[in-house]
């Protein structure tokens, strides 16, 4: 369950025993015995009645005097003769203890029909009123156990009138700084500065290290942030001497809403770290942060269901999967998902081509680009797979090749520019050329060296084909051609309907002899970009024997084809 829906549950607890506004430490304690002790709903509920808080309020009351108290607790009524009698009946019999009954009346003031609305709509809006000041309360670090939410009912200005009386939060200063685990850290810390008071400028925390190492720290800032270039919302981290370890900004982010970055820290020792934020000419800012170890120096990372954010946890893949295609995303799941690892033990030397593509969910935006990296086992990059303009929104795609100079392991990385989301696929194809054998994709000439034959006649009668449309790996077109004497060719292309159309992203056919020479280059700018365009031109056999054919399209567009070859 997310930790926003325990915490609801924790305050709904909070108002169902005490009418009052939560403390965050006291939600905070909950939510660790929650997340890191697995204590159920019904645990913390139940311990809640073993409280002093509870002991004081409750003690010396009757059966019929705690459902009272409760139900006026959560509805500012008291129950109706029936229910009150049919919960007084069951306590007094011990059919239920007291955890019990305040659920109950929880989920009967927020029971929902099979539409999602609530059956008992003004019970609901009161209950959920009480909840959203404790929230806020929560949300703005208060601490405070004496305000009341008797006053609470279902008009908002109550609601306000009540979170006017929360004070400001507490630790504005180092001295005063909140106290958190490095575990309730990789859950990830929620707060806002600027908001309540104009005194509420920063907030500070403490955090005590176990072990030395190297920690990452992510930060995005939440709904409610007063957009305003520039003015950004800025993390330090500092060691017990108040040296500066992390600056945690970047000029044009963490300046609105949804926005975030990340960076690392060296702890040099264990001890006490300080972590502040702030917010440039004191700007409102909701903000979440988190900080996760690094498994590189020997410590637990959380994985937040993404295993494979660090290259020591890469995902182990077979040269047969990513024949097929991976798929995967960054930045979608958590703000900690910033990079996908791959590892592939490869059996030969030889050359490979790396296909990736960007898919739908990718956030547009020009030039933050999806990069793939090929790292070999000594962390050498082999291949940085980008572009200028590609591979920043969805439907774009590349291709390149990298050496692997032996056989063994081999490490793919995959991130995003300025941590935006992206959806992608990638593949590795080894290299026919150099001995290996490669999926065909059902369009097997993609290589000179699987170039479909062709005859004479078949050429003068013509032949089509498309390339890019099938898959990603369809990057070229290769044709072989005997040819019975010397003399001139004639070669004919046209762009066929389906061509996607691009000023200048053009259909090239190439014709090479035997030793790879080039004969003929056919294209032109500003033609074959789009449907029905068509070049002619001619080459030299300077003797009888093979000749070769190669269709490509300028960044891999899309593009359908006709080619024919007659003798000058």
């Amino acid at each position: 369950m997310a930790i926003n829906e325990l915490k609801t549950q924790v305050l709904q607890l909070y108002t169902a025993y005490f009418n009052r506004v939560a403390d965050k430490a006291g939600v905070d304690y909950w939510l660790d015995e929650m997340t890191n002790n697995n204590w159920s709903l019904s645990t913390v509920a139940l311990t809640f009645s073993q409280q002093v808080e509870y002991t004081n309020q409750y003690t010396g009351l009757s059966s019929a005097q705690i459902v009272s108290q409760v139900y006026i607790n959560v509805l500012n009524r008291t129950a109706d003769s029936a229910g009150a009698s049919y919960w007084t009946g069951e306590l007094t019999n011990g059919n239920i203890n007291v955890s019990q009954l305040v659920q109950a009346v929880i989920n009967a003031a927020t029971e929902q029909d099979t539409n999602g609305n609530f059956k008992h709509q003004d019970d609901a809006t009161l209950f959920n009123n009480k909840i959203d000041v404790s929230s806020y309360a929560y949300t703005v670090g208060s601490n405070t156990t004496n305000i009341s939410l008797s006053s609470i009912t279902t008009d908002s200005t109550t609601v306000n009138t009540v979170k006017a009386q929360i004070p400001t939060e507490p630790n504005d200063e180092k001295s005063m700084a909140t106290t958190i685990t490095l575990a309730q850290a990789q859950q990830g810390i929620s707060g806002s500065i600027n908001v309540t008071d104009v005194t509420d400028s920063a907030d500070w925390y403490k955090i005590s290290l176990s072990a030395a190492g190297t920690y990452t720290v992510y930060m995005e800032t939440l709904a409610g942030t007063t957009a305003s270039s520039y003015d950004e919302t800025v993390l330090k981290v500092y060691d017990s001497s108040s040296g500066t370890l992390l600056n945690l900004t970047s000029s044009g982010k963490l300046d609105a809403a949804d926005e975030w970055l990340r960076n690392t820290f060296q702890a040099n020792q264990a001890g006490d770290y300080y972590i502040q934020i702030t917010r440039d000419n004191n700007l409102d800012a909701f903000y979440d942060f988190s900080i996760q170890p690094s498994i590189a120096n020997g410590l637990i990372q959380d994985s937040n269901n993404e295993p494979n954010d660090e290259k020591s946890m890469a995902t182990t893949i077979t040269l047969a999967q990513a024949q097929q295609g991976i798929s995967g995303s960054i930045n979608v799941t958590d703000v900690t998902d910033s990079a996908d690892w791959y590892k592939i033990s490869l059996s030969a030397a030889g050359t490979y081509t790396v296909y990736m593509e960007t898919l739908a969910g990718t956030t547009a935006s020009s030039y933050d680009e999806t990069v793939l990296k090929v790292y070999d086992s000594s962390s050498g990059t082999l291949l940085n797979l980008t572009s200028s303009g590609k591979l920043d929104a969805a439907d774009e795609w590349l291709r390149n090749t990298f050496q692997a100079n032996q056989a063994g392991d081999y490490y793919i990385q995959i991130t995003r520019d300025n941590n935006l989301d992206a959806f992608y696929d990638f593949s590795i194809q080894p290299s026919i050329a150099n001995g290996l054998i490669q999926d065909s994709n059902n369009e097997p000439n993609d290589e000179k060296s699987m170039a479909t034959t062709i005859t004479l006649a078949q050429a003068q009668q013509g032949i089509s084909g498309s390339i890019n449309v099938t898959d990603v790996t369809d990057s070229a077109d290769w044709y072989k051609i005997s040819l019975s004497a010397a003399g001139t060719y004639t070669v004919y292309m046209e762009t066929l309907a389906g061509t996607t159309a691009s000023s200048y992203d053009e259909t090239v056919l190439k014709v090479y002899d035997s030793s790879s020479g080039t004969l003929l280059n056919l294209t032109s700018s500003g033609k074959l970009d789009a449907a029905d365009e068509w070049l002619r031109n001619t080459f030299q056999a300077n003797q009888a024997g093979d000749y070769y054919i190669q269709i490509t399209r300028d960044n891999n567009l899309d593009a359908f084809y006709d080619f024919s070859i007659t003798i000058a």
